[in-house]
């Protein structure tokens, strides 16, 4: 296995963990068509849907001097193609998580019989209603490090985007 295909694995196992946390399931798409690695589905009085595109990286992956605590924002540089796969319109919202882990490969994940560790921390960022770009390769994205991909994010976003349906129908007279 490819050290990518390893990033990825574990990033699916973070993003999958947090959402059985949420009570959301975390639908793994077999192919890439549009941009979307997964898809997120929360039951309630109105079903939501959230399109994930995961990637991973080291922290020297990303800029910003990531590791200082008085650093508020850091950088990552994403394909064009998927910038735009991420801002086009959709009847549901898009997101990037990015699992950002230690340069050391054996520090990412560890295990025993008490517990599960996968190390540093996923982030994420919407970019819908962001302008396309004329960019030939990639797309600096600026991501705050308040947003990280946990259940008590992902609850917020859910609830976001469900008063966005709901205010949009009630316009609407449905």
């Amino acid at each position: 296995m490819t050290t990518n295909i390893q990033k990825e694995e574990i990033s699916i196992a973070y993003a999958s963990a947090v959402c059985a946390k949420s009570k959301a399931s975390f639908d793994v798409s077999r192919r890439d068509e549009d941009g979307i690695d997964a898809l997120i589905r929360k039951d309630g009085s109105i079903p939501s849907i959230i399109g994930v595109q995961l990637k991973s990286t080291t922290i020297k992956g990303v800029s910003g001097d990531f590791g200082k605590d008085n650093i508020e924002t850091f950088t990552y540089p994403l394909k064009v193609k998927n910038y735009s796969d991420l801002i086009k319109p959709s009847t549901y919202p898009r997101i990037l998580c990015l699992l950002i882990l230690p340069e050391d490969h054996d520090e990412w994940l560890s295990q025993s019989a008490e517990n599960l560790i996968i190390r540093k921390c996923m982030y994420y960022k919407e970019l819908s209603g962001e302008p396309t770009s004329n960019n030939t390769e990639t797309v600096s994205i600026e991501i705050n490090k308040r947003d990280i991909f946990d259940a008590e994010n992902l609850a917020q976003l859910f609830m976001k985007h469900s008063l966005k349906f709901t205010q949009n129908n009630s316009r609407e007279g449905v």
